[in-house]
This record gives C-alpha cells, structure tokens and sequence, in this order.
C-alpha cells in the first residue's frame, strides 16, 4: 500500500490514460519439455517439420536445446517479439518404445509462452505447451476412432520424464505395437529427459483408439512420483466420414487431472460448425450434463469418456472434475466444406482463463489458407469493452450470448492474418487459435492459467487477491501449502539468494494442519509457516518444498514441488485534480499511481474534510471555502 497526500490549491490538469493489466497465467514459464510425437510422415517423404514459436512480454534469453546433447537454437527475445525454431527430422518418434537424446528442452531467464506445430506438407497438428510447474502425475488420454486414408496411422502417447529414477505405469484401453493389452497395467523407469511412447496396434488404415488410457507416475522404493509431459493423438486421422477421404495428425499436450475442471463452454468452429466432442471422467460416480441433460453413465465409452457432435455452442459440467476435446471432422464430412481438416483441442475450463495472451496463427502450406480466432468471456465489468486484437478495441456489439449459459458471451475474430496476434482485456478469458486449407487444419488453445485443485502454494498478506506466489517488497507475508494427504515432515528450501536475506531453510517433523477441507470428494490440509517473512528486493526466486507422503495412494514417499515467488514493487501513490476554484463545484479527482504493470485492487481517498471515497476517479464537493490536505492510498493485487 501506498499513500499520497497534496493540498488542493486550485491546479487544473488533464486526464489520464487507462492501462491495460495483465494476469499471470500457468502456460507462462521458464521451462519446457517437448516430445516431436508420432507422425504417419514419419514412414514415408515428405518427412515433417517442427517448428517451435516462443514469445514473452518481456526482454529475455532462450535456449533450445536437445536434452543432454544439441543445442539447436539460443538468443534473446525483446518483449512481444515472437521467435521460431525449426528442429530437426533426426528426433521424431518413428515409431513406439524407448528414447535417449530425442527430448526438446526450451529454457527462458523469464516467463516465457511456447507453441509447437508440426507438419508434412497438407498434414499438420500445432499445441500450447505447458512449463515443468504445470506438469502432473496423472492424465487421460485423448485420441479418436482411427481410421486414415494412410498406413501405419497409430494413435499414440508419448511421455516424457523431467526427473530421473520416474516410474510410470501405463494402462492402456486397446492392445499396443509392443505387445501390452488392453487393460493391462505396465510399468516402465525413465530417466531425465528420456521419452516413451506407446503406439495402438493398426492395420492397413485403421487402428484401435487409445482415449481413455491412464498414464500415471507413481512412487518407487523412498522416491515419490514425480512430474512427467503427455501427449497424445494420432499419426493420421479421419474424422465425420465413412469414407476416410483426406486425414490430418492430431498433437496435443494433455493437461494432468488435478487441473480439470467443473465447467466448460464450447463455440464451433467458424464457418464450420459440426464439431465432434469427447468428455473424460475418471470416476464412474460423477455425474456429467451437456446443455443440462444428464448423461446417462451407460452411454460412457469404458465407463470412462462419452462423444458427442453437433453444431451448436455447448454447456458442459460435471459433480467432479473433467477433461474435453473439440475435434474437427474431415472436409465434405459431417455437413462442415472445404477448405477443413481433422484437428483435435484439449479445451479449458471457463475457471481457467487468461486476460492477455500474443498468439501465433500458424503457417498454412495447402491452398485456401484461413486463420480464425474465438473468444469466450463472462459478462459484465468492463472485459468485453476493453477487449483488444493487436491493441485495436474490437466492437461490443461482435459479442453473442452463449445460449449454454447467458452469463457468458463468446466473439469470432475470423480471418485473421498468418503470423503473431495478441489477445488482451482487462478480465479474464478464454480463446482458441486455428486455421484450415486445403486438407489441411490446425488448433489449439491459447492459453490458460491451469491451476492445481489439490496441491499449491500460497503467500498470504493483508490485501493480496492473486491466486499465484507473489507478494511486494517489504510487505509481511506468510507461507502456506495445501496437500491431497497428511505429509509426516515438510522442509522449505528457499535456497542461497532469500538464505543471504535471511530467510533459513526451514524442517517441520510432525506437522499439524491449520485448516482442512474437501474439494471434489477429496480431503486436503494446509500446513503454514509461523513465522512472518519480508523480501527488500523485486526479483523472482525459486523455492522448493520437500514432503513425506505417507498414504499409500501410488505416490508414497519424498514429494518435491518446486515453485517461483515472485516479489514486485510496490505501487507509487499519486494523483491530480481538476476545480474551478469555486466552492459550489466540485473537484474532480485523477488517479495517477503508478502500479509497476500490476492492478489496483483498492482506493481510499480522504478528502481532508471527513468525506472519503473508494473508486478510482472520484468527484467531491467541499461545503465551505478553505485549504484541504487530500489523500489518495492505493493496494495491488499482489498486496
């Protein structure tokens, strides 16, 4: 908090500009692991292309580097500049199995975004990608009925280990290339940076479909599970037809299940509308509604996803949390034209949103290029007049209620040029970016701030709101972390940077939870610091927080999560005024403060004479001529 005070003599001044804040979200990191997965290219020329997009809203280095070996490609991004790397054809995934110095690792000095798209001349597929603080334990598999116009078109999964001596066991939901079958449950160690993947037997141009599987880390002798990347798709698919007529790759990373939601409206794709759909759940319990329906547990495929298509905005929600894909059918299939193609998008829940995001509107080879982007935002507040695309404010009146919940709007922004956009608004939203041409598609999501149900950190201050680690400098805090089960020891690392500022490493043997609660059926417990700590200096530091795990839920032993607090300046206070010196008329008060890019979440005004205020941009009129000492405080987000 802040506070300004100046005593009204009379000066006149202009307004301010309005700014435009940006939320953290979870897609935003500064290390990445990414599997070039399987591709039907793979077996015959043209072979494919990866290419990755990284950009950040800020001036930082890069580094792409093939995990234990190359270094492909390093440098400096200015703040909003986009750069792209071309990898290699020699680390595809040919085929299913084991892999050593295939691994792509992209590292940022700050917050960074991540894009990957491949693709082999028509066929090509493009994913967000998620940081190593985002990755999980477990996930389901997202794939589709296979069927190609192209041999050897397997769905796949491919994972990928971040931390040596990681155990995964695999179960999956159809009979695999090595020989495991459906059902069974098999287990493999990987070491850091080395790559399993798992291909669904096929025979000339169909195969089993793999969605559903369950990929989990679990613990092994002392060692807890431990974070692993997922992917999963299909080398070449049809989707919408009999006739398997043109096909695409589908490549998408997978979100793990602690970050699945409650909630999800979907928007067609522009232009062509019939979408086909798959909804995940993990437990035969939970209760799933689409556009208010309940559907029946009969109609779940294995018990564990059910599918659906039509052409209409949806509304889907569960009693627990779930997974879905929006999928894109083949050109002349299922109503939808041409220029189309097969493309598969791991959707966010409406809670997982992001408020400013650059994108890149992908490279189309084939004929008939399209690039189209779509919104889906909460009414009210100021978020949809604020919306920007490239800065440029877009029409109110392009928004269209969502008949699945009219609470929420969702925009088209179709037609957009190839190359980098950005997405901005002053609340939170959520987005798609996808192209088509001729037998040719791409999707994926633009973002989301993915936030763990079970398991996190939080600072806690007087005035904070933001649901990440953060805080302000020389402003006390409290540390507290939330887990799925009762750890018998908790040690915080804070490591040598807050050690010299005197902040000690902490153990607690035995610890007591201060709170516990149940989220989605599951019990969680919060262990907090007694201690209250202060940082004098904006910067952000990693810290880890080691636990004993006792229960015998697969993931026993020593758990490690690692986290970056982040510390910001705090706001300077400061204001202007605009009278006409005349007693009867009011003055009209300006917010100046300058917040450092966070948002102010409060004003108290005191007009010196016992009247207050609590907006940003206050009017007051004072009853009786005189010399009056105003005061303006303000508090961010971050408290």
């Amino acid at each position: 908090m802040k506070l300004f005070k100046k005593l009204l003599t009379g000066i006149a001044c202009c307004a301010v500009p309005a700014l435009i804040f940006s939320q953290d979200f979870s897609n935003k990191g500064k290390e990445f692991w990414i599997a070039y997965s399987y591709h039907v290219g793979m077996q015959t020329p043209p072979a494919p292309t990866m290419t990755l997009y990284i950009t950040s809203d800020v001036n930082t280095n890069y580094n792409v580097e093939i995990f234990g070996s190359t270094t492909l490609q390093s440098g400096t991004i200015s703040a909003g500049q986009v750069v792209s790397v071309i990898v290699p054809t020699a680390y595809m995934l040919t085929a299913g199995g084991l892999y050593t110095g295939k691994t792509i690792r992209v590292t940022t000095d700050k917050n960074s975004v991540v894009y990957a798209y491949i693709t082999r001349s028509a066929v090509s597929g493009a994913t967000v990608c998620l940081p190593t603080p985002v990755l999980g334990k477990e996930y389901y598999s997202l794939n589709f009925t296979q069927v190609s116009n192209e041999p050897n078109s397997n769905s796949y999964i491919t994972v990928v280990a971040v931390e040596d001596n990681t155990t995964v066991e695999i179960t999956p939901t159809a009979n695999t290339t090595n020989g495991w079958a459906a059902g069974s449950t098999n287990s493999i160690t990987l070491n850091k940076g080395q790559i399993f993947q798992v291909l669904g037997t096929a025979g000339n141009t169909s195969g089993v479909d793999l969605t559903g599987s369950i990929v989990r880390s679990v613990a092994s002798g002392s060692s807890g599970c431990k974070r692993i990347a997922v992917f999963s798709g299909s080398g070449k698919i049809s989707i919408g037809c009999n006739n398997p007529g043109t096909s695409d790759n589908l490549y998408q990373q997978l979100y793990p299940t602690g970050s699945w939601g409650l909630k999800y409206l979907t928007v067609p794709s522009y232009n062509r509308p019939t979408n086909f759909y798959r909804i995940i759940r993990k437990n035969l319990s939970t209760n799933v509604y689409v556009n208010g329906a309940l559907i029946p547990s009969a109609s779940f495929v294995n018990g564990v996803y059910y599918q659906f298509s039509n052409s209409n905005p949806n509304e889907i929600h569960a009693s627990e949390p779930i997974s879905v894909a929006q999928y894109f059918t083949t050109q002349g299939c299922s109503g939808n034209g041409q220029p189309y193609d097969p493309d598969m998008i791991v959707l966010n829940p409406v809670e997982q949103n992001i408020s400013n995001v650059t994108l890149v509107s992908s490279n189309l080879v084939a004929a008939q290029p399209q690039h189209h982007l779509h919104a889906i935002m909460r009414n009210g507040g100021t978020g949809i007049s604020s919306f920007k695309l490239d800065g440029a404010p877009v029409s109110a009146a392009s928004w269209v209620t969502h008949p699945g919940d009219p609470t929420y709007s969702y925009l088209y922004l179709p037609n957009v040029s190839q190359g980098y956009h950005t997405l901005s608004s002053d609340s939170g939203f959520n987005a798609l970016a996808y192209g088509y041409a001729q037998a040719e598609s791409y999707g994926y999501s633009a973002g989301a701030n993915v936030k763990d149900l079970y398991q996190f950190v939080s600072i806690i201050n007087q005035y904070a709101t933001v649901n990440f680690p953060a805080t302000c400098k020389n402003t006390p805090f409290y540390f507290r972390i939330v887990f799925p089960y009762q750890p018998t020891q908790i040690q915080w690392v804070f490591g040598p940077t807050l050690n010299a500022m005197g902040l000690s490493d902490v153990i607690i043997s035995n610890p007591v939870s201060d709170s516990n609660w149940v989220v989605n059926g599951r019990q969680v417990y919060r262990y907090s610091l007694p201690l209250q700590y202060s940082i004098n200096t904006i910067g952000t530091y990693p810290i880890k927080v080691i636990a004993n795990n006792p229960t015998a839920d697969g993931c026993g032993g020593v758990q490690e999560i690692d986290y970056d607090l982040q510390v910001f300046n705090p706001p300077a206070a400061n204001f202007s005024f605009t009278t006409t010196g005349c007693v009867t008329s009011p003055v009209n008060f300006i917010d100046q403060s300058n917040t450092g890019g966070r948002a102010i979440t409060q004003w108290n005004w005191n007009f010196g004479d016992a009247g207050t205020s609590s907006i940003q941009n206050p009017s007051h009129t004072y009853s009786a001529p005189g010399s009056y000492t105003a005061t303006l405080s303000v508090i961010t987000d971050v408290g």
